[in-house]
This record gives C-alpha cells, structure tokens and sequence, in this order.
C-alpha cells in the first residue's frame, strides 16, 4: 500500500490512500480526480515523436509506469481575454500524480520537454483570473504539442504587485505602460487616488490644470474602470477617481490601437479594480493626523487621512467582498501666501465596494459601486487668487456597474450594465464683483455654476474562439450604447480689471441667462482582428463606428498595428507600429453655453475715458468648419467630431534577462478642437463664438529600461523628449468648473503644458535590517508662460517664456515590524524635494506688475512619517 499527497490547482490537500497493484508486465494504476474546465483551449499537433522509459522512483513509493511515447516538446501560451500575454502565470501538468510545474514568461509562454504522449491534467493559474484546468490527450505518433490558453478574469486577493516594462509581445501597435497597486502604494508621492498616482508614468505629466497625456489636457483623454467609462460627461475630466487601495493593476495607452477603446484624442487610462481572495484580509493605512508644524512649534493639525481596505469570501468558491474606503481632512498649504489665509481645506470620501459572484468556472457576475462626495474651500487659491476671490466646489460622484461573463461557444462574453452621476456646485464665498489688477485678483468669485449630470451605459463585449485561415485570427467585437444628460445653472457678476492705482481700464457685464437641460445618446460599434501569419509577426486591424446625437454626427475610426520579433533574435527584441484615427467625446457643458449669460463689455483708458462699448458679445455656437471623408455631419450648428491621428513605432529589446530597454517615437496630430474666441459676425455683431477650429500637434521620442527583477532590486528610468503645440482657446477655460471671464484672441503656439525634456528614475531596493527603500527622482523643463498688459492682453508671443527647470529627489523608507502571525506594523518615512531645489510654483508674468520677471514660491525640502497596520 502507498501512500500519495496531491496538491492540486487550488491549493487543496488532499491525501489520497490507494493500491498500487503491479501486474507482470510493470504497468500501475494512478488515481485521478479531475475539475471542471474554464476559459477556452486550443491545441495543435506538429510532428510524429518517439518512444522513451520513464521511471519514477520515490523515497517508500515505488510506482512503475509503462514505457511510453514521449512529446520532445510543449508550448503552451497563456493569454487574458483581450488576446494579451499573461506573464508569470503558473503552469502545472499532473501526469501519473506527479506534478510539473512551470511558469510563463514575458511573452506569456512556458514550455516542457519529454513528456508521455499519455494523457494528462493541465491546470493554469494566475492571480486575477479564474483557473483553468483541462484534460490533455495527445493524439498518437505526434511529438509536439502547442495549447493555448484563455483566462477569464475573476479579481481576487494578491500579495504582491510589481511595475514591469511592457513586454506585451502579441500585442501590435504599442504597448501601454503599467503600474501594480503596491508599486503605487509604496511611491514616495504616497498617492491616493488613481490619478494621483498616473504623473508616476513617463507617458502621464501633471500640469497647471491637471493631466497631460500626449500633450493634451485630461478631458481629451478617457478614464475606464473594468472597461466602463468614467469621465464626466458634462466636462469630460476625470473627477474622483477610484482609491488606489482598490486598484489590482492600472494602465496607461497613449496609442491604443485596438477599435475597443473609443472617446478620446489623448490617451487612455484603464483601471482593473481587486476583489476579495479565498482568506479573509484588513489594512489599516494612515491612522494618525499630519500634524502642522511652524517655527518648530506644534499649530494643530494639517491633515488626517485614515484608509482601510478589507476583503475575503462569504461563501468560499462562490461569493467574493471586498471594500476600500478612505476618509480625508487636509488643509493644502499655498507657500506662495501667508498663514493663516494660504490653506486649501478640503473634505471627502471615497468609497469603493466589489461583490463577485462565480457560478460556475465559466460564469462569473462582479457587481460594483464607488461613491465618492468632495467639499473643497479655496479651490485654485494661490498668491493671485487668495481666500476671499476663489470658489468653493463641491462635487458628489456615484458609479454602479454590473458585468457578466460566460464563456459561450468557446469565446467569452462579457455583458455590462453601468450608471454614474455626477453633481458640482461653484459658488463664491461671498456676493460681489471680482477685480482683476495685475499683481493679483481682488473681490469675489464672479461665478455661481450648478449642475447635475448622469451617464447610463450597456456595453457588449465578444471574444470569439481562434479561426485558423492562413494563420490564427482572433477576432472580438463588441458595442456601447448610452444615454447623458446635463442640467444646471451659470450665473455671473460683473468682472473689473484695474491698473495698479484703481483705475478702470475694463468693465465685463452679464446679461441674460438661463438654466439649460441637455440630453445625449451614444452608440458604438467595433470590430478587430488580431491575425497571427506565424510565430514571429502579427497584424490587429479594426474598424469603429460611433455615433453621438446631440453632434449629428457619425464616425468612422480605422486602426492598424503589426508586431514582429525577429527570428534570427531568439526573441529577444520586438518591433512594433501602428496608426489610427481617434475621436472624442463632445462634453454636453460645449453646448450649454449658449444659455450662458452675454457678456457685456466697455473699455476705458487709464483716465477714465470710453474708448470702447459697451458692446454685447452673443453666445454663438457655429456649425463645424470640418469635411472629413469619415465623418457623416447633419447640417446644424455643434456639429462636431474632434479627432485625432496617431501613429507610433517602438523598439524592445531584451539586453539579459534583468535589462530591458523601450524606444518609442510617436506623431499625433488633432484636428477639430472646440474652442471659444471673440469675432465679428457677418452682420456687423460682436459675439463669442463657439467653433471647432483648435488644433494640437504632439511629437515624443523616449526610452523606457528596466533593471532588476521582480522579487529583488529594480530600476526604472525613462527619458522623453516631446514637442506641444494647441490653440489657446479651447472651451473648456469658460465653460468647465473653473470659468475665467475674459477671452483674448487665438493663437496656435507651444501649448501650456509643453516640456522637451522630462527624466524620471526610481527603483526598489531591500536594506539590511529587512528595510526597503524607494527612491525617486524627476527632472523636467519648467512649463511656458504668457506675458500680458494691463489690460489682461498678451504680449508678444503667447508661452514663449518658460518657468526654471523643475528638479524634486523623493524618497520613501519602510520597514515592517510583525507582531504576531496574524498582525504586521509597518513604519515608513518619506523624504520629498531631499536636495531643496528651488522649483517655482509662479512667475511676476504682467508687465505692470513692479516685481516683473521675478519667479517666487517653493515647496521645499519636507519629511512625513506614516504608520500602517496589515492583518
């Protein structure tokens, strides 16, 4: 009698008593105990093989097995359901209880030599997706063997999650850059949220009014959370963004070539957000305040921001919970004014809960909900804009999304029925005119804004089985239908600008007005091909056609990637390319402007004499200057269809194992902008006009290398080197959250956020005393500034004058501290701006102002202690 321990996919162990009866001729019996199968396999038999004796000898066991057949070799490639590698996935093969086990590598391969023809059991696991297991029998006389395999997503707990180079080698077009969720949480920035956390990428720059992403600002680009848009679609910011502790993985595309991904001319964020795993888990982050320290004296508190996340099942193998919430108090000091006036106060919640139900292994249900209400005193308060003239925002965002999978006819369908919110109030902190002058703002808020808008989506997602035609297509298609609306108020107050004696140089009036109620409906559809012609070289190709009714329009997107890996290279560099059309998504604010109130506006001389008005500007919204051969227009005013085209082609290559270096170049430029400019109507009337005349234009060179790996040191670095140009006027500037009154002409210049030169280096490192350490360090041209008069008016060349280069080494210490087996402390301190550069936050940029030229205002050199608790 022996004995036999089985450990199987699951981690299950089960010891199994079972007679071993050897028979005259050496055969044996094994026991086996197969699982139900999930996600979709493929296999594909090569060449006629040969005979081996295998022979397994151990310790009191003693099982010999029949001479046999023997594969030469398997390859088995493990890919998730949008046809991308699944790198470090485990692989094991239970044949005769004994097991192999394997893991896959960059390109999602793992492979096994000399194995019996004899059937076997193959199961597949990786953190994130649902297991997968399958009985495997050869077909007789072959010697090799290909499977692939597609897992299905099923969000459950992981340990740990690392940042690596994009090594997506079936991937065609570009590869996006990636972060894990302990990768976020340990950067010395220590972000909340997820777009506190994407400025950590090459690909993402903060600037003045938020993120850049191809060198175009936030609204230009589409914020996904499990494939379900969540941008704002009055605005099209992002607003609040999930917590990072409820993140798995998060993605940057800035040339996503696949026809799936839509709404955008900048770049793509995705966020895949963690379920709960088989055991239950609690952290605690941040439990104690941040304390204001002044003088090397103790002035109460500045912030406390206590987050927790916790998660397990409710009935294991088939009910999953998991829930991140945080709650945050902080005063923002501004350097730039003095204490006590120079704290933005905010207060918010952000609260994310996940629920996944699994049928079966081919049918799983993962239901979510964020909610996420925000109250900020002060917002945009800096040295021009102190306490009494900025705005109070208050905003309330809420997300429910339902998403079913089920693997169908040896594809994977995913059904998803979704629903946000959105609510925003700008209002002053008192009622009054506001006073421009040039050396800062005076007065108040000279706007009351209100709105409430909501978006309600159902998208269809299919991933059909491999078709082998002159290679392997896999091919995917899917559509998108929603449903937005926007509804709200903008009120407004005379504007005064002043010279530096009082005088009146320019009086804006409003006149007019009304509550405005907008509606929209969206379809989309797509379909693409990722074709395989061998095992070196790969073509997607796709085509999207979206339609959105309140522009009357409907557009046509197709798109083109190729990837291919030298034969002759054994893999170790991948070339890739792609190029595309892109549109976005018109916000629904673009067409409430008309029912903004008319400005109306009289300019005086610094005596006190008219020289101009008063003249009333009319609200305008013109029809669309654009005959573009892939875009079907009604003829009507707002008929817009921004868009983009976009190519790239970049470079991997593997130096050794532990160094990988990315070159990437890529072209963007974007055609039908909408923006707001002062003109003189046909009839002689002075009016704003709202048209689609912007343009922008993005050129990017950078390298991306990676050093180390996974469980020990890392090293990433990144240099890019870009060029930016836009118009100024984009509409957003007037009918965003954060109006500003007074229109200048256009110019098509460097844009705001332009930076030729940006470097970021961090890394990972263990110390002795089982402490780690993050390093980080940025450097980058300082961003351009606008000269201007009096008047408000430029001088010269908008952006020609750049602020000093930007320069902040940061970094974080940790150290984890067990209590007991079920308890872990963990202590860290993080340094920001070590080397005290002097980085500018404003500049004396008018004319009039007697300290013009001078740049002022730092965040110097800073440490903060934060203490968490892991059980």
């Amino acid at each position: 009698m022996t004995s036999v321990c089985v450990v199987d996919i699951h981690g299950t162990f089960i010891d199994v008593l079972r007679d071993f009866r050897l028979i005259a001729d050496g055969a044996g019996e094994s026991w086996y105990n197969p699982r139900i199968s999930c996600g979709s396999m493929q296999l594909r038999f090569i060449r006629p093989g040969c005979l081996l004796l295998f022979v397994v000898l151990a310790g009191a066991m003693n099982c010999v097995l029949n001479a046999a057949e023997v594969l030469r070799s398997m390859r088995i490639s493990v890919l998730d359901n949008n046809r991308h590698p699944v790198a470090g996935a485990t692989v094991v093969l239970n044949i005769n209880n004994t097991a192999h086990s394997l893991t896959t590598n960059d390109k999602g391969e793992a492979t096994a030599p000399s194995l019996p023809v004899a059937g076997f059991k193959l199961n597949v696991s990786k953190d994130g997706f649902q297991p997968v297991s399958k009985q495997i029998t050869p077909d007789a006389g072959v010697s090799s063997v290909e499977i692939e395999v597609v897992l299905v997503p099923r969000l459950e707990k992981r340990e740990t999650v690392v940042v690596q180079a994009p090594a997506a080698a079936e991937q065609a077009g570009s590869a996006p850059q990636e972060l894990g969720r302990q990768q976020m949480k340990n950067a010395p920035s220590h972000p909340a949220t997820v777009i506190d956390a994407l400025p950590l990428l090459g690909d993402v720059l903060r600037g003045p009014q938020g993120v850049v992403m191809v060198g175009g600002e936030e609204k230009h680009s589409a914020l996904l959370v499990n494939s379900v848009d969540m941008t704002d679609p009055a605005t099209g910011q992002f607003g609040m963004t999930v917590p990072i502790d409820a993140v798995e993985n998060l993605s940057v595309s800035t040339s996503p070539y696949l026809s799936q991904y839509g709404g955008f001319t900048g770049g793509v964020v995705s966020t895949v957000t963690r379920g709960g795993g088989e055991k239950w888990d609690f952290e605690l982050n941040d439990p104690f305040p941040d304390f204001r320290i002044r003088s090397a004296h103790l002035v109460g508190v500045q912030s406390v921001s206590p987050h927790i996340n916790f998660g397990g099942p409710l009935i294991s193998q088939k009910l999953y919970f998991f829930d991140a919430a945080e709650v945050v108090i902080d005063k923002t000091p501004v350097r730039t004014l003095p204490f006590p006036v120079n704290e933005t106060k905010t207060t918010s919640e952000n609260s994310f809960t996940q629920l996944d139900t699994i049928f079966s292994p081919a049918h799983t249900l993962t239901s979510t909900f964020h909610f996420a209400p925000q109250e900020t005193r002060y917002a945009n308060l800096s040295f021009y804009n102190p306490q009494a003239v900025t705005p109070n925002i208050d905003m309330k965002s809420r997300a429910l999304a339902v998403t079913d999978r089920v693997t169908l006819k040896g594809g994977i369908l995913q059904s998803t029925v979704a629903g946000e919110k959105f609510d925003a109030a700008v209002t002053p902190q008192a009622i009054g005119e506001m006073i421009v002058t040039p050396v800062g703002n005076q007065g108040s808020y000279f706007s009351d804004h209100r709105r409430e808008s909501s978006r309600v989506e159902w998208l269809e997602n299919y991933s059909f089985t491999p078709v082998k035609f002159s290679g392997t297509h896999n091919f995917q298609a899917g559509s998108i239908f929603s449903y937005s609306d926007d509804e709200g108020s903008f009120l407004a107050r005379p504007v005064n600008i002043q010279d530096l004696n009082g005088n009146l140089l320019k009086r804006i009036e409003f006149t007019g007005g009304s509550p405005f109620s907008r509606t929209d409906f969206g379809m989309a559809g797509f379909v693409q091909d990722h074709w395989s012609l061998r095992q070196s070289f790969s073509l997607d190709g796709g085509l999207r056609l979206e339609q959105q009714s309140i522009t009357g329009t409907t557009r046509f997107a197709p798109r083109a990637g190729f990837v291919w890996t030298p034969p002759i290279d054994q893999k170790k560099t991948v070339i890739r390319g792609g190029m595309g059309v892109f549109y976005d998504r018109v916000p629904l604010n673009v067409y409430a402007f008309h029912n903004y109130p008319r400005e109306v506006i009289t300019t005086f001389s610094s005596q006190g004499d008219v020289i101009d008005g008063p003249t009333t500007f009319l609200n305008v919204i013109a029809s669309s200057m654009h005959h573009v051969h892939s875009v079907s227009r009604r003829n009507r005013a707002g008929n817009f269809a921004p868009y983009s085209i976009g190519s790239s082609v970049e470079v991997e290559r593997a130096i050794t194992s532990k160094f990988k270096v990315l070159a990437k170049y890529s072209f963007r430029n974007s055609h039908g902008l909408v923006e707001v400019s002062p003109e003189t109507l046909k009839n002689g009337r002075s009016a704003l006009v709202e048209r689609d005349s912007g343009n922008a234009e993005y050129r990017e060179f950078q390298i991306t290398a990676n050093v180390g790996q996974e469980n020990g040191r890392k090293l990433f670095f990144t240099y890019t080197r870009s060029q930016s140009f836009s118009d100024l006027n984009e509409s957003n500037s007037y009918v965003g959250n954060l109006s500003f009154p007074v229109f200048r002409p256009d110019f098509f210049v460097r844009s705001s956020t332009d930076v030729p030169n940006r470097f970021i280096i961090w890394g990972d490192s263990r110390l002795p005393w089982k402490m780690r350490i993050i390093p980080m360090a940025e450097y980058r041209t300082g961003f351009p500034f606008s000269i201007m008069d009096a008047y408000q008016n430029f001088i010269g060349v908008p952006n020609a004058t750049r602020f000093s280069s930007y320069f902040s080494l940061d970094a974080r210490l940790m150290k984890d501290l067990p209590v007991n087996q079920k308890y872990t402390l963990r202590l860290s301190v993080r340094g920001l701006n070590l080397t005290n550069h002097f980085n500018a936050i404003l500049a004396h940029s008018n004319t009039a102002d007697p300290l013009f030229g001078a740049f002022f205002g730092n965040y110097g050199r800073r440490f903060k202690l934060d203490f968490d608790v892991l059980f």
